[in-house]
């Protein structure tokens, strides 16, 4: 879970491994191996990893698995598909804003979340399960 996250992390800030590594100060085999679950970061790897992506040690470290929100199997991947289509196009984008603020990881994280609860929480309401 951990590998992953630092995966898709790297990649929606266009970070190839070794300039990751270079970031934070360990190498890029260093890198490769948090990716693919073969090794951990130290706590003052962790702490600086977070710093980079601006992200809480909650959201990188969190094993626990996600349960759908969804009722029929079909459906949870079609919404979920076009949620995270949406979320990437927010991320690809430089600088957007609200309110005058800087949407930052986690900001566009509980957008995506705030979606996925209203489409849920429509569903029931229209009956579909």
């Amino acid at each position: 879970m951990f590998g992953q996250k630092l995966k898709e992390l790297r990649h929606r800030n266009s970070l190839t491994q070794a300039e990751l590594g270079r970031k934070i100060g360990v190498s890029s085999s260093a890198i490769g191996m948090y990716e693919q679950g073969h090794r951990e970061p130290d706590h003052h790897t962790l702490l600086k990893i977070c710093d980079l992506f601006n992200i809480s040690t909650d959201y990188l470290i969190n094993t626990k698995k996600k349960f759908s929100i969804f009722f029929n199997p079909a459906v949870d991947h079609e919404i979920n598909h076009a949620i995270n289509l949406f979320a990437h196009s927010l991320l690809k984008q430089k600088n957007i804003t609200h309110n005058g603020n800087r949407l930052e990881q986690q900001d566009i994280q509980k957008i995506v979340d705030a979606m996925k609860v209203a489409v849920a929480y429509s569903l029931t309401q229209i009956g579909f399960k």
